[in-house]
């Protein structure tokens, strides 16, 4: 019995890996508040777009110099827009990440799990990779299915 118990704690994987970049690029939170975001990003070029449209047809030279303030301001507006979603948004992804990959440690039982970039050079034994699995357990728990 001893031996039986043995041989099945040996074949237990209790450290396993993933691959960041994809969990991160794959999670459907990710996509959803990134398609968000774009959405806001192109409402914001095509606001700059019309004004270099009205700028360019405008004839009164003050208020080419009025509209051109408020190109400027809308196109820093977009730039200050898109380097803080990221930042903030990524934060926010990664804390919901890290929540589920806790339940989802939990559940499988395992006692370590490395997160890896593939582009630092990593290497694992494809036998001990848990993306897919890690991928297909948070997007279920992001949709409420677990």
């Amino acid at each position: 019995m001893a031996v039986a118990f043995f041989s099945f704690q040996k074949n237990q994987k209790s450290i396993v890996f993933y691959d960041n970049d994809k969990v991160f690029s794959e999670f459907r939170m990710t996509k959803e508040i990134f398609n968000a975001g774009k959405k806001t990003l192109v409402a914001k070029e095509k606001t700059i777009d019309s004004l270099k449209n009205i700028i360019t047809i405008t004839s009164d030279e003050n208020a080419r110099k009025n509209l051109m303030k408020i190109l400027i301001e809308v196109d820093n507006d977009k730039q200050i827009f898109k380097e803080n979603f990221n930042i903030e948004n990524s934060e926010k992804i990664w804390k919901r990440i890290d929540i589920y990959l806790k339940e989802y440690s939990t559940l499988k039982g395992y006692k370590l799990i490395i997160s890896s970039k593939s582009s630092t050079g990593f290497y694992g034994d494809p036998e001990y990779e848990v993306t897919s699995d890690l991928l297909n357990f948070i997007n279920n728990k992001y949709e409420g299915f677990n």
